[in-house]
């Protein structure tokens, strides 16, 4: 089981390397309806053959073409998905790591079985697997309104992992993007919150609820941080204390307080190098 590291960020939950995929759908009909479907089709263009007392009946016998034949046509032609994916070529896509190929049968499967939500499902894990974050968004958030508690659980699951990467991909180092990641991630919980309603024995729901909570603890004392390092530098300034109010704001050592404070720590800069006696 894989822990996966991002950009210096704390690692991903240890269990969001376990795989939720739907697997089984009974899909033995599909290759001999599919085997049918060929051969009616065959008939629309092989001329019909004629017994000796039926060739005298009228010239237009020859021209017909049987109406099943012409509706199975019609019907391949209208819905090419039906045989052009399967659910098990779908997951042996998915199983070989070919994300993007199992993302698009299974969206074409989901589009062919309107009513089934496991398609969904599966196309929302694909697309997480190719780091298609805002389609396995689109996906899971679907999922979670299916009457089927037990893969509505699931989708609840794969939408938090979901929440925390998406919050983690748009951060950026500074206040606006601390934001942004904090949404994201305290909808994460939400989503891992709804997930352990629905099966409080889930410990993968558990791990990555618990860490996503540390993670907006650390946000949570950054801010504090920088607060307070703020008023005590604002403090020093009123002193008169440039030089320990520019040590106060650069002990912050985050590139998220040295974005948000730049122009503050410039200016502290600019004065100190005016008024604090620098050894030659």
């Amino acid at each position: 089981m894989d822990v996966l590291y991002d950009r210096g960020l704390a690692p991903l939950p240890k269990s969001e390397g376990r795989e939720r995929l739907v697997r089984r759908y009974h899909e033995q009909y599909h290759w001999p309806l599919a085997l049918a479907m060929l051969l009616l089709l065959a008939e629309l263009f092989l001329p019909e053959r004629q017994s000796p007392t039926r060739r005298n009946e009228g010239k237009t016998t020859n021209n017909q073409q049987p109406t099943n034949a012409i509706a199975v046509a019609i019907g391949l032609l209208l819905f090419p998905e039906a045989l052009s994916a399967s659910p098990a070529s779908a997951l042996r896509e998915y199983q070989s790591g070919n994300y993007t190929n199992a993302l698009q049968e299974f969206e074409r499967l989901a589009q062919v079985n309107t009513n089934d939500l496991r398609f969904v499902f599966n196309a929302g894990a694909a697309a997480y697997r190719a780091t298609n974050f805002d389609t396995a968004l689109n996906d899971f958030q679907a999922v979670v309104l299916s009457p089927d508690l037990k893969l509505q659980q699931q989708a609840h699951y794969n939408l938090g992992n979901t929440l925390y990467r998406l919050g983690e991909l748009k951060f950026e180092p500074d206040t606006e993007g601390l934001n942004t990641m904090e949404e994201s991630w305290q909808r994460a919980i939400k989503s891992y919150v709804h997930a352990a309603e629905l099966n409080t024995n889930d410990v993968d729901v558990a791990y990555n609820l618990a860490f996503v909570k540390k993670q907006l603890e650390l946000i949570a004392q950054l801010r504090e941080a920088m607060r307070k390092a703020k008023q005590a530098a604002d403090e020093a300034v009123r002193r008169n204390e440039y030089h320990h109010a520019l040590e106060i704001m650069e002990s912050l050592n985050s590139p998220i307080a040295a974005k948000k404070f730049q122009d503050y720590i410039k200016k502290l800069k600019d004065i100190d190098a005016i008024v604090t006696p620098h050894q030659p």
